[in-house]
This record gives structure tokens, C-alpha cells and sequence, in this order.
């Protein structure tokens, strides 16, 4: 019986061991978490918004504007907003090692939609219907939700709208959400299973 126990509790330490990979380093969570929303890990996808923001205003910072600066971000949204709507964007060269890494975990939460279509983010789960509901805009809250009621929502109908007022994610940190999920990270999601 002791050696039984003794061969169990191996197995079961070993089974923990193997189960655990590497943990997600955060390097972002001493940054604000103002997307308060239900059905998804609120820490890894604020850590997926930060990881998103200082990738585009990376690769997108032409006029040199300072990391601290509000308009260093801003800008990179600017750039980014429109070829990332349509899919244009050139998404290996944007994605951070920390992005990627972010993007393994990411991948695991309810977001996602396993049906065909217009995008991977699923418009219909809890998280990303709370992010919609609380876009600052009404025009675009609007529009957004008479395209996600006919199943239409994407982000090549959104991309023209968003452009427009791309401004405002300076001050709306739902519109910022979404456009790092179905701008962003959407394309990702189709880059990694190529």
C-alpha cells in the first residue's frame, strides 16, 4: 500500500510539473484596468491591450514622439487603425515576442468564436459584448450593435467609422479594447495557424 502511495503521489506531482508551462511574464499590470467587463480574464487582457498599444506605436512612431507622451500611443493607433481594419497591416512585423506570448494565453479565453466568418472574436460572448455596450460614442455604440444584431459585425464594416474617430481611444478605453481584439489580435490568431 505504501509503495502504491508512493507511486501515485509521483505521478501526480509529475502530472502537475508537465501541466505547467511557463508562466506569462506581466509587464503591464501596474498600468490602469479600466475595461470593467465580465467573462474573461480582466489582468490578460489589459496585459493584451498594453502589449497591442506599444506594438503599434512602435512600429508607427515616424515623428519621434516621446514613449511618455499621450501622442506617441495615439499616433500609432492613427497609422495603424485602418490597414489593421482591413487586414493589411503587416502583423508578423508588429507582433512583439511579448505579444506572442501574450497571444498563447489569450487564445485560451471565451472570446473566440470557433464558427466561420468575418472575424475569430466572437461579438455574441459576455466579454466582448460589454466592451461594444460601453464605447464611449454612441454613433459608432450604435452602429456596431445594428451590425452585431445581423451578424454582420467585422472589422473591414468597422475600419471607415473607427478611422474617423480614432482620436477617442485616448479617452476610451472600450474602443481601445475592441480595436486591439478585432484589429489586432484577430489577425494574429489567423498568422499563428498558418
Amino acid at each position: 500500500m505504501k509503495k502504491m502511495l508512493k507511486y501515485l503521489s509521483l505521478l501526480i506531482l509529475t502530472l502537475a510539473v508537465v501541466s505547467c508551462g511557463p508562466e506569462l511574464e506581466m509587464k503591464y499590470q501596474e498600468n490602469p484596468q479600466p475595461v470593467e467587463c465580465p467573462g474573461a480574464d480582466k489582468a490578460l487582457l489589459h496585459e493584451a491591450l498594453y502589449s497591442f498599444q506599444e506594438d503599434i506605436a512602435k512600429a508607427y512612431n515616424y515623428k519621434r514622439f516621446d514613449p511618455k507622451e499621450p501622442l506617441y500611443i495615439v499616433n500609432g493607433y492613427r497609422y495603424f487603425v485602418h490597414k489593421g481594419g482591413l487586414g493589411e497591416a503587416d502583423f508578423a512585423e508588429l507582433m512583439s515576442s511579448h505579444t506572442k506570448a501574450v497571444l498563447q494565453e489569450l487564445r485560451k479565453e471565451p472570446i473566440w468564436s470557433d464558427v466561420e466568418g468575418y472575424s475569430n472574436l466572437d461579438y455574441q460572448s459576455e466579454f466582448v459584448v460589454c466592451v461594444l455596450d460601453n464605447i464611449k460614442n454612441r454613433d459608432m455604440q450604435e452602429t456596431f450593435a445594428s451590425l452585431n444584431e445581423i451578424n454582420s459585425m467585422s472589422p473591414k464594416l468597422t475600419a471607415e467609422p473607427l478611422r474617423r474617430n480614432v482620436n477617442q481611444v485616448a479617452n476610451d478605453p472600450y474602443l481601445a479594447m475592441y480595436i486591439a481584439l478585432d484589429y489586432y489580435y484577430n489577425y494574429l490568431l489567423d498568422l499563428e495557424s498558418e
